[in-house]
């Protein structure tokens, strides 16, 4: 299968940057703006967010991480999806080490059941150059298993478990790269909130109900080129257009 391997958060960067300076009198960024309620009404919708309100005509569900999004209709009754389609958080853990050599840029996952739906976690392997002060290096990122994500609220600053380092180094390791001696540190290591759904297809498209209020959400595992295609899909719906129906329709 096709797949894509990027600096995502460079990318994001250099996305906001073109926007800001290219469209600034129609695009505006707050960062650390957290949505704490969406109400979504016949004549336009109201995010409030930290003590502000702001108005805007339509609002997009954008992430792949949250799990703590109130969305309401104008007489305070929840608007959701299908069951099936309502996101939920896993608990995502990495890590990465660099290689002195350049190795071409890769990514790949290793699905090790015999079965869809086995209980053993696939795994996954970025690998792309990064660069250091002086001099460029191969950057190889390992990842998974992933955890379901019960508690009521995400701690980003929570310890990495050292256990799980050690088993990803047996388990991940020698798909990531065999010729690496197994306890060696990892220069990387981290965490991440990841949103999924019950049937595994990103959502994409406009609220079947309430069409002020659309979608692009839900990672499953492979969120960086669906987000691409999602955030086309939502554009055309913006401009004006009506894609045909597709598999990817908010229910």
């Amino acid at each position: 299968m096709r797949a894509g391997c990027a600096n995502s958060g460079l990318l994001c960067q250099q996305v906001l940057r073109h926007l800001e300076r290219g469209f600034s009198e129609r695009f505006h960024y707050a960062d650390h703006t957290d949505a704490e309620l969406i109400v979504v009404g016949d004549d336009g919708v109201v995010v409030h967010a930290r003590g502000h309100r702001i108005m805007a005509s339509r609002a997009v569900l954008c992430t792949n991480g949250f799990v703590d999004h109130v969305v309401e209709d104008g007489a305070g009754s929840p608007i959701r999806l299908a069951e099936e389609q309502r996101i939920v958080g896993r608990v995502a853990y990495m890590s990465a080490f660099v290689e002195e050599t350049r190795r071409s840029p890769v990514s790949i996952s290793y699905i090790r059941n015999t079965v869809i739906g086995g209980e053993t976690p696939y795994v996954y392997v970025t690998r792309r150059t990064y660069d250091r002060q002086g001099d460029t290096v191969t950057l190889t990122c390992m990842g998974g298993p992933e955890y379901p994500f019960h508690d009521p609220v995400y701690e980003r600053e929570s310890p990495f478990p050292g256990s799980l380092l050690a088993a990803m180094d047996e388990e991940v390791r020698p798909f990531a790269q065999p010729a690496r001696p197994p306890g060696l540190p990892y220069d990387f290591h981290w965490h991440g909130l990841m949103g999924y759904n019950g049937c595994g297809i990103r959502i994409v498209g406009a609220h079947p109900r309430h069409n002020r209020l659309l979608y692009n959400l839900g990672c499953n595992g492979v969120g960086f080129l669906p987000s691409i295609y999602g955030g086309h899909r939502v554009a055309r719906i913006l401009a004006g257009e009506s894609p045909a129906p597709s598999i990817f329709d908010p229910r």
